[in-house]
């Protein structure tokens, strides 16, 4: 067991009551005693631009997909340096901050805050692991201001009143020293999980193909198809130009302004994007993309709205709806 991790002896209440019991010789000390705010400016807006967010805390713009609006000009962003705290104030509901470990450039709007000299040593690893908790989230919607969720705002006077953990500098190393060994095992265990599920659905789509295209009888004879990709198939099956079993039409126009909620799933290209009061087919149904997604295919057991992105089968010919999908 790593040092320091051990179950200690005493414990008392924490002040941020979402935390429960802590260890009775950690201390607590409001934020403000610990940061203070930050307003520098860039004034060249040559740094690189940071992002923030709830789920890798402070990371360059750089590493991500980022679509949304450039600025022409980042002369006047705020500068933040290595362990500033940075708070994306319109997102702290969701613990869209962290601790920087890079020197670059963040929203005007976001807070700043920077380790105050002499205040106890709060590890930077540590403070970005312990602020973006569960706990302390739940303490930044308490604390922040606004008539709903998506408008709430996390001001700097809010976050230095909230009290924040720290133990003492030994622990705070051997807790960030866990979290290391602990992330490592974690992905570890993720991407074997991934490789298996990666296997898993070869071996489906394969025994999918070889039902489909031979039957279930290995003893079968076989004949060839016609359809070089397709290759050989029980020699008393047909094979049919796919316009000779089934009828396929154009779905619906169903603008958003005219979509009125109800029990009936309306299907685009990409999926079900919706429900509607009213259906235009049967089930069971079968709709596939006309365009954007036209390699995606669904089955549907509820009467539904097929909508005009995409194509659906008015006429299955006597066969089976689900066999169309496999097929």
């Amino acid at each position: 067991m790593i040092e320091g991790l051990k179950p200690y002896a005493k414990y008392k209440d924490a002040e941020l009551t979402t935390l429960g019991a802590i260890p009775s010789h950690w201390v607590q000390r409001r934020a403000k005693y610990l940061f203070r705010e930050i307003d520098e400016r860039s004034e060249t807006g040559a740094e690189e631009m940071l992002s923030v967010s709830h789920k890798t805390g402070v990371t360059p713009r750089s590493q991500k997909n980022v679509t949304m609006f450039m600025a022409e000009s980042n002369v006047g962003h705020k500068l933040c340096r290595p362990d500033d705290v940075v708070i994306n104030t319109m997102w702290a509901w969701m613990a869209a901050l962290g601790v920087s470990r890079h020197t670059g450039l963040v929203s005007p709007a976001y807070g700043v805050y920077r380790p105050k000299p002499g205040a106890p040593t709060l590890l930077s690893k540590y403070a970005d692991a312990l602020l973006r908790t569960e706990a302390y989230r739940t303490e930044y919607v308490c604390r922040s201001t606004g008539i709903n969720s998506s408008r709430l705002r996390l001001y700097p006077e809010m976050f230095l009143r909230i009290p924040i953990l720290v133990p003492p500098a030994d622990e705070q190393a051997a807790i960030v020293k866990f979290l290391d060994h602990a992330d490592r095992q974690i992905n570890r265990y993720i991407r074997a999980k991934r490789k298996l599920i990666a296997l898993l659905n070869e071996q489906k789509q394969a025994i999918i193909h070889r039902a489909v295209t031979r039957g279930l009888d290995p003893n079968v004879k076989l004949k060839p198809s016609g359809v070089e990709w397709l290759g050989d198939v029980p020699e008393h099956w047909e094979v049919r130009r796919l316009k000779w079993v089934t009828r396929l039409q154009r779905g619906y126009d169903l603008p958003a302004d005219k979509q009125v909620a109800g029990a009936y799933p309306v299907v685009s290209s990409g999926g079900i994007i919706g429900r509607h009061h009213e259906f235009k087919a049967s089930a069971p149904g079968v709709v596939m993309g006309r365009y954007g997604s036209t390699e995606a295919i669904f089955y549907l057991e509820e009467p539904y709205w097929p909508h005009n992105t995409s194509l659906f089968v008015t006429d299955f010919q006597r066969n089976n709806a689900r066999w169309w999908v496999l097929a």
